[in-house]
This record gives C-alpha cells, sequence and structure tokens, in this order.
C-alpha cells in the first residue's frame, strides 16, 4: 500500500463547498476523514512492515474494523452527494481492504509451516526491535543460531527430494506458493539485516555475540531463498525472465469486483472479453488544453531491463520509447521495432499524453487530491485503435483466466502470440508485467472495462442530451479517481442508501 504523503495546505486550497459538510457529530468532512485514513494507513503500514506477520494482519485488520464502525455514526442522511460518494468510496475501500487481510493469511498459512517454520523467530527479534523492547543479547544469539540450524534442515530435506525422500510434506507445496515462499524468505532476510544493523556496533555486547553468527544466518537464508526458488518454484537464479505471478482465485476477484462496483461475475467479463474480440476481429475484415499542459509533457528511453516488463510505449506524465538497443540480440530488436512500429505506437501516444493520462495527472493534483490514490482504479483508462482493443479483449480474458487459475503465465502468452498477433517478447513483457508487477488484478481488464463503462455513460448523458460533451469530459477530468459507478451516481444525482450495492449493466454490444 503506497500513500503519498501531501500537505493539509495542499488539501485545503482545493476544498469546495461540500468539503466543509461536516459529519454532525465528528466535526470531521467527509474529505477529512479520508484524508485521516490515508495518513493513519500510511503510518501503520509503514510500522507493521513484515507482511508475513499476524501482528500486522491483526493490527490493519483491527484498523479497518475500527473505522468502518465509525462510518456507522455518520450521518449519511445529511450528507450531500458528493460526501454521500465519499463515504461509499471509502466504506467499501475499508471493506476491500480488510476481506484481502482474510486471503492474504489463507495465502501464508500455506508456506509457514514447514517451509517457513522459523520465521516466527525472525518476525520476533524484529518486531520487538520496533516496539523498543529490551533485547537480551544472548538470547538473541541463540535464537538465530536456532534459525541457521532449521534453515540447514530444510535445504538438506530439499536435497533428500531430489533422491526421492520426503519426510517433512515440504515438498507438496505448490509452485505459486512455493515462489511466494522463496520471495518471503528475501522479505524476512531484509528485515533480519535492518535489526542486526540497529544494534551492532551501538551495543557492545550484541555485536559481540551477534557478529559472526549473523554472517552465517545471512548465507543461510540466501541460500535456502535460492534452493527454494530452483528446485520448488522452477525458476533459476538470475533467471529475470521467469514468470510464476499469484493468482487471486475467484473469491479475490469478486472481492476486487466488488470494490470497483462491477456488477459481473468474473466468467461474465470473460464473455465480454470474448465477444469484444469476435467484434473486432470481423471490423479488421471487412481537446480541450492549457498550456501547461501542452508545454510540460517529457520524453525518456526504455532501458533494455525494463523493455522485459514494459514492451510497449509507456508513459503518463510523459512518453517512454521502447526500441532496440546496441545491448539486445538481433533478434529481440527486431521483436521490438515490429511490436512498437508506428501504426501500433500512434494510439499509444494519444492514449499516455493528450487527451490520455497526461490529460488526466494534470488535472488529478488540482481537483479533488484527496481522492488518490487510496480510491485509485484501473477502470478509468481510454480505449485505443483497433489492434489495441484486440489487446484489450484478451487482456481481460487471460488476466481474469490466470487469476481463476484456468491458464498458466505461459498459455497468458500464447493467447497474446496467437490471438492479438504479438511478439513473443512483448507478450512475454506484458504478461510478465501483469503477473509480476505491481499493479492491480483487474489492471489489465480495467483498460476495455473501463472504456465500456465511460462509453455507456457517456451515451446516457451526452447521447441522451442531458449533457453537452465537453462538459462530461471536464466533469470526468475534475472528480479525480473512483470507480466508473460512483462518477456516475454523482453526475446523475443518483439517489444514494448507505447500504448501497452496485447493479448497473453497462454491457452492450457495439
Amino acid at each position: 500500500m503506497k500513500l503519498p504523503i501531501r500537505s493539509r495546505e495542499q488539501h485545503t486550497s482545493n476544498a469546495s463547498n461540500s468539503d466543509r459538510q461536516r459529519d454532525v457529530d465528528e466535526g470531521e468532512t467527509m474529505r477529512e476523514r479520508i484524508e485521516r485514513v490515508a495518513a493513519d494507513l500510511q503510518d501503520l503500514s509503514l510500522f507493521y512492515n513484515i507482511k508475513v506477520s499476524p501482528q500486522r494482519k491483526a493490527r490493519l485488520k483491527e484498523h479497518y474494523n475500527e473505522e468502518l464502525h465509525g462510518l456507522e455514526d455518520v450521518p449519511f442522511d445529511k450528507l450531500d452527494q458528493q460526501g454521500r460518494v465519499d463515504y461509499l468510496l471509502l466504506n467499501g475501500y475499508l471493506e476491500r481492504c480488510s476481506r484481502l487481510i482474510d486471503l492474504e493469511t489463507a495465502k501464508d498459512k500455506k508456506i509457514v509451516e514447514p517451509p517457513l517454520s522459523f520465521a516466527v523467530t525472525i518476525i520476533r527479534l524484529c518486531e520487538s526491535r520496533q516496539h523498543m523492547l529490551p533485547i537480551d543479547a544472548q538470547a538473541a544469539a541463540e535464537d538465530v543460531h536456532n534459525i541457521i540450524q532449521r534453515v540447514t534442515r530444510l535445504i538438506q530435506d530439499i536435497d533428500a527430494w531430489d533422491q526421492g525422500v520426503d519426510e517433512t510434506g515440504i515438498l507438496h507445496i505448490d509452485q505459486t506458493s512455493a515462489y511466494r515462499a522463496a520471495c518471503t524468505v528475501e522479505q524476512l532476510q531484509e528485515h533480519l539485516a535492518e535489526w542486526f544493523e540497529y544494534y551492532n556496533g551501538y551495543d557492545s555486547m550484541f555485536t559481540q555475540w551477534l557478529v559472526n553468527t549473523y554472517g552465517k544466518v545471512k548465507v543461510a537464508l540466501e541460500k535456502y531463498a535460492n534452493v527454494f526458488r530452483a528446485k520448488l518454484a522452477g525458476i533459476v537464479s538470475g533467471d529475470g525472465d521467469a514468470i510464476i505471478g499469484d493468482p487471486i482465485g475467484r473469491d479475490g476477484l469478486l472481492v476486487e469486483l466488488k470494490y470497483e462496483h462491477i456488477s459481473y461475475t468474473p466468467e461474465e467479463l470473460l464473455n465480454i472479453g470474448e465477444k469484444e474480440y469476435e467484434w473486432c476481429l470481423k471490423e479488421m475484415k471487412n481537446l480541450h488544453l492549457t498550456s501547461i499542459m501542452d508545454m510540460t509533457w517529457r520524453m525518456f528511453m526504455m532501458t533494455p531491463a525494463r523493455q522485459k516488463v514494459n514492451p510497449f510505449f509507456l508513459g503518463g506524465d510523459d512518453i517512454i520509447v521502447s526500441y532496440p538497443t546496441s545491448t539486445m540480440d538481433h533478434e529481440d530488436k527486431l521483436m521490438s521495432m515490429r511490436g512498437n512500429n508506428p501504426h501500433f505506437s500512434r494510439s499509444i501516444v494519444f492514449h499516455e499524453l493528450l487527451p490520455g493520462h497526461h490529460l488526466q495527472t494534470y488535472h488529478m493534483p488540482r481537483s479533488k487530491p484527496y481522492r488518490y490514490p487510496i480510491f485509485d482504479t484501473p477502470f478509468s483508462n481510454r480505449i485505443g485503435m483497433l489492434f489495441w482493443r484486440i489487446h484489450r479483449c484478451i487482456r481481460i480474458v487471460f488476466s481474469l483466466r490466470f487469476h481463476l487459475g484456468q491458464s498458466t503465465p505461459q498459455e497468458c502468452i500464447d493467447m497474446l502470440v496467437d490471438r492479438v498477433g504479438h511478439e513473443r517478447a512483448t507478450a512475454e513483457g506484458e504478461v510478465r508485467r501483469s503477473l509480476i508487477g505491481d499493479y492491480s488484478q483487474l489492471y489489465q481488464a480495467g483498460y476495455l472495462l473501463g472504456g465500456l463503462q465511460l462509453y455507456k455513460l457517456r451515451q446516457e448523458l451526452v447521447g441522451s442530451g442531458e449533457m453537452p460533451e465537453k462538459s462530461f469530459h471536464d466533469r470526468f477530468l475534475k472528480e479525480n479517481t473512483m470507480p466508473i459507478e460512483m462518477l456516475r451516481a454523482l453526475i446523475t444525482k443518483q439517489p444514494l442508501e448507505r447500504d448501497f450495492e452496485t447493479n448497473w449493466r453497462f454491457y452492450q454490444k457495439i
């Protein structure tokens, strides 16, 4: 959870009349409540920063429940439309976070015993330091020594598996859980390093007892992560091209869809993706700008390493060009040129700059900035030309199938190659970006589905004559980021209740 710090002055300067409407009992506007919750969660996430820690999950869960309970006391009926929408956004966000903690806990149970049976000791040592509890250096050295012994034994168990022996059952772990476990070991190693550096050199007894022992546990954990990654997750050390990912399952997708106010099941969305794909195949066969916005976009070149994750042009505040470099193999150079040819790239410029993300990011800090980033959504993107529309149809299909456990990463790559026509290298980069990047699980589906939502909303408002074209787009930009149905509720002044449930069926065949 990445929550940037913004000054109170920045928020206040953008206040509107509705922002000053008070939650009568609390003396706190919904805007102020959202800002406070975002700040609180940032502090809690920075302090309780060990992802696998039960204490972290319990404290965050407690905070989510406290805030949800606090929302029950807000006089919803006395809020204006902006306040009601903000209430529903915050309530949905907190419910989503709470449910994701439950799903994360279930995943952690698969890797803690026996693969990470030593994790509890590392967590205890690190959290004791965070809480500034006294440390017994000799006892800590004994703890670290026991970690070394346990990790060494686990490595022996994995080596024994090569000989057909599995006494502990550790090797029955699935590939996704194995990858998650290896990543968790690396994270625990980083936390233990922070713990060691905090005391070493400042506490002479600690240094005397731990300096040699810590060096050994560092080596042991590094070896264990590499062995686990290679033999159980199937990733050779240093192989930056491997793609595993961590599917969230149908329950996880339902949580994300509820948060985004999407009234379709994953299966229905797969059907939409396939229908749009067929329409695209048939079709293939047969601004308002400010001087500052226009002046301030920039251009950069994409590094070869980053092109493995972002194979196409990228941008937002600027445009980042994917293009062959001297370090690439000849075939990779040709694939990069084919995947970023002028016809494909032209529509990306519109998507990333004007009237795309650059236009959005220009308005976001200037209009209701408190809504970003905790209500950030991938469903407020624009649609490109026909090739990219086909691409986004299959984005829906491959990403949802992956998270439903119906497709492997390799099958996702094959879909982009066989059904869209991508070069294999660009398809691999797209899948890698989707499955192991820092993106929402609905990120890939959001492009086309968000476009279909906006198309339907525009049809309802502009097509009916209720709203001029420019007013519609200006309103979209100036409300900042949120699920599209909440934007619809704002613009149409839809009656909202505290227990609002999404029911907007936005899809119709174009």
